[in-house]
């Protein structure tokens, strides 16, 4: 019994630690474009048509750094297992 609650709080530990890792926080935009994208220029442009496709104000500043309807965001790219290419914008703190 007690290792059933042990593994099951430790698979909850473990859930969220991977949700935090990939980026889904408060705040936080998560994009997964169609394209993968080497070029990290190539990429940045992706990620700021798809954002103005969803009707956002977008403002690119340089060196990965957006601000997105007045909030400024910073881009990191990770990938997951599946392959697939995920943008995730970074909330900056102010």
């Amino acid at each position: 019994m007690l290792q059933g609650l042990l593994f099951a709080i430790a698979l909850i530990f473990i859930m969220f630690g991977f949700y935090w890792l990939a980026g889904f926080r408060k705040g936080n935009i998560i994009l997964e474009l169609d394209d993968f994208y080497i070029d990290r220029k190539n990429h940045i442009a992706a990620v700021e048509r798809e954002l103005k496709r969803q009707g956002k104000n977008v403002c690119y500043k340089g060196e990965g750094e957006f601000i997105i309807d007045g909030k400024f965001y910073y881009l990191q790219a990770a990938n997951d297992p599946r392959g697939v290419q995920r943008s995730v914008l970074k909330l900056m703190k102010e």
